[in-house]
């Protein structure tokens, strides 16, 4: 055993032991890069696998394949998150770039084509050169990938503070639509050929699964290898060649080439399939002159996918390949027998079980007792002043995130419904069943690192929320979770508790997990992240009914649903002094339902769910060009506390309303009427059209200065 070998490799000695007793025999040098890669967190998930069985999966299919979904109709909506942290820290354009065609990837090989994209960001402040840097980068990389590949990048979040300065989180969700019955499967068959299709396996990439599960060290010269190089107009190739090769049933089997590259595709099917492999590790195409055994096999150079084929099929998968102009190569077959094998040059270099490969031990940390912190109003002046408003909107993670999706192309492919900056959700028109399918994301990092359990319920609710205020009804999650280093016995109590508290949440409103990813070792020596679990929510409305506006109408009253109570429980206006309440389920389901009846029988025109920047930011964010004249003399915390379980309608029957939501028993106040160009809040006086102009241009603001 060279423990040296072994540091290098990520891998303990426990590792090693498990590893020699399993074989029966000490494994060599190749060996040992294979399992490096393999018992990865990222691949591996070993800190996480036993915490995640306990999430449900109501409405999930297909959520132990490459990307999860739910069925509508005749179909399956494919989705997925994942994380590319570390690679955006390291070279942001080519780390978030390779992150969005991943993702993409996933979904491709069930068959699905790939409709939207979605976002979910979190920098560190942006006055500070490094995060300029990054942030710009990042953005610059998701656009020109979507871009390219001709996948809109619908919605999503971005937030910034300071615990995410040398660790920003770049998490992407992909969604795709397939007919039910012609989803593809990653398990491999005996006596099929193994097809490597795509770009030329290069030096990139090498060990980026284990240089994503380990703390991250911006000053490791080979962390630079670690990053993968995107292309994506080969992407755009590469996704109308796997259709076509799919949907033509030429393949058995198809697993994109992700983290691990070759290893964990190859070691995957085989796996999944109980059966076998060899591959010809020389025959694999390569851009390099030379590559060694394990620099082929561990590489993550992207636009590669896998496939398990007839070998009378390989001739027309040919054909397809050189109809796209892209490099096509048989490296292998499956077999009957269990085994892994690998050849250079016809000398067996490796064998190996490929379950030993694909199923890493799980690793058990010792858990803190759970923590509650006791929650109390903080304390916050009676006086509003117009300069805290003005604070309010310039600051960046309220501001508008025009200055990022003016960079996207958000309406190619003909489908989307809402535009990113109309709603804070995204939505696509599924033609193939007459429905629109919607899709909020949502963090909430503060209130989770406070109390780890609510503040998991609390943004599953938020997600919800903005799909209930939109008028769609909930069907799945995926998820990332983002958390620091897995071996720190706080860490590992912060996740469980997120766990539990996301399962009590989506338990709650009967829907499950479909797919997700985990990603731990979010930390730098001088930060480590706040624990940061990321939902992405999709709903369905149909479209004979169409989805509620955002938008509130001239000369309509406001009113505030739900939680009308000013205690305060902090947030952005409050200089971030974030605490954090506990979700009232029965309050969110009358809320809920009452706003579909008050939309059904077209009594509100408008709807906005409140979060950041409270019932305020509810009111700003829905006025769209109109003034705000308050009735209501509420309080600082009434106005900006960033409280659970509320939403701001607009009516013009405002009796009606009323005397509805009193047959009800929901709690309600009356806050003013949509009118004028000022916005008025007692003393207070602002121009709308100033406020706004704030708003719109604060990020472009700071990245200038």
């Amino acid at each position: 055993m060279n423990v040296d070998f072994l540091e290098k490799l990520n891998l303990s000695k426990d590792d090693y032991l498990y590893i020699e007793k399993s074989l029966g025999r000490e494994p060599n040098e190749l060996e040992l890069w294979l399992f490096s890669a393999m018992y990865s967190e990222h691949c591996g998930y070993r800190h996480s696998k036993e915490y995640l069985k306990k999430l449900p999966r109501k409405n999930a299919v297909f959520y132990d394949e490459n990307a999860g979904g739910i069925r509508i109709g005749e179909h399956a909506v494919l989705f997925k998150m994942e994380s590319h942290n570390h690679p955006s820290a390291i070279e942001p354009f080519n780390g978030a770039a390779t992150g969005v065609g991943g993702i993409i990837r996933d979904v491709l090989a069930m068959n699905a084509r790939p409709i939207f994209l979605v976002d979910s960001l979190k920098f560190g402040k942006l006055d500070d050169n490094k995060t300029k840097y990054i942030f710009e980068g990042v953005i610059d990389g998701i656009s020109s990938y979507g871009n390219c590949i001709g996948v809109p990048t619908l919605a999503g979040e971005c937030d910034f503070d300071l615990a995410y300065t040398d660790n920003p989180l770049v998490n992407v969700m992909a969604a795709g639509i397939v007919k039910y019955d012609e989803v593809k499967f990653s398990a491999a068959k005996p006596d099929r050929c193994i097809v490597l299709l795509g770009s030329a396996t290069m030096k990139d990439g090498i060990g980026g699964a284990s240089f994503a599960s380990k703390d991250l060290d911006q000053d490791d010269a080979d962390n630079k290898i670690s990053v993968q190089i995107a292309e994506p107009l080969m992407e755009k190739k590469l996704i109308e060649a796997t259709l076509e090769i799919l949907s033509s049933n030429l393949a058995d089997a198809c697993q994109d080439c992700g983290a691990a590259g070759i290893l964990s595709s190859t070691s995957e099917m085989a796996a999944k399939g109980n059966c076998g492999i060899e591959l010809h590790l020389d025959r694999v195409h390569v851009a390099q002159e030379y590559m060694l055994p394990y620099e082929i096999m561990l590489s993550e150079t992207q636009e590669r996918m896998m496939f398990c084929v007839l070998e009378e099929n390989i001739e027309l998968i040919k054909r397809i390949s050189d109809k796209y102009e892209i490099p096509f190569t048989v490296i292998g077959r499956t077999l009957e027998q269990k085994v892994y094998r690998l050849y250079w040059h016809d000398n067996v270099v490796a064998e190996l079980p490929p379950k030993l490969l694909s199923d890493a031990p799980f690793v058990p940390v010792k858990r803190d007792s759970a923590k509650k912190i006791k929650i109390e109003p903080a304390k916050t002046s009676a006086n509003l002043s117009r300069e805290k408003i003005i604070s309010l909107v310039c600051n960046p993670s309220f501001a508008s995130k025009e200055y990022i999706y003016s960079q996207y192309d958000y309406t190619v492919g003909a489908r989307t419904a809402i535009a990113p900056l109309d709603k804070g959700i995204g939505a696509v028109y599924l033609h193939e069943e007459n429905c629109y399918l919607g899709v909020a994301t949502e963090s909430k990092p503060h209130q989770v690192n406070l109390d780890p359990y609510s503040g998991a319920i609390n943004t599953v609710f938020d997600a919800a929320g903005k799909l209930f205020a939109a008028g769609f009804r909930p069907l799945g999650i995926t998820n990332c979770l983002n958390f620091a280093n897995p071996n720190q016995s706080d860490v590992i109590s912060q996740f469980d508790s997120v766990i539990q508290g996301m399962k009590k949440a989506l338990c709650e409103l009967g829907i499950g997990v479909v797919s997700g990813n985990v990603s731990f070792y979010n930390q730098t020596e001088n930060y480590y992240v706040y624990p940061t679990p990321v939902v992405s929510m999709i709903g369905v409305c149909d479209a004979d009914g169409g989805f509620i506006s955002n938008k509130f109408t001239p000369n309509s009253e406001l009113v505030l649903i739900g939680n009308i109570s000013e205690h305060n429980f902090g947030g952005l206006y409050f200089n971030e002094l974030y605490q954090t309440d506990e979700t009232n389920f029965e309050l969110e389901f009358l809320c809920r339902d009452a706003i579909r009846e008050l939309y059904r029988e077209k009594l509100i025109s408008g709807c906005v769910r409140v979060t950041k920047g409270g019932v305020f930011g509810a009111v700003f964010k829905g006025l769209r060009e109109f003034g705000f004249q308050a009735s209501e003399a509420l309080s600082e915390a009434g106005w900006f506390s960033e409280m659970q379980g509320r939403y701001v309608v607009s009516v013009s029957n405002l009796s009606a309303v009323c005397g509805y939501l009193d047959t009800l028993n929901l709690p309600y106040s009356t806050l003013g009427k949509v009118f004028g160009m000022d916005i008025n809040l007692g003393d207070i006086c602002v121009p709308y059209a100033e406020l706004y102009d704030l708003y719109k241009n604060a990020i472009a603001k700071i990245l200038s200065t």
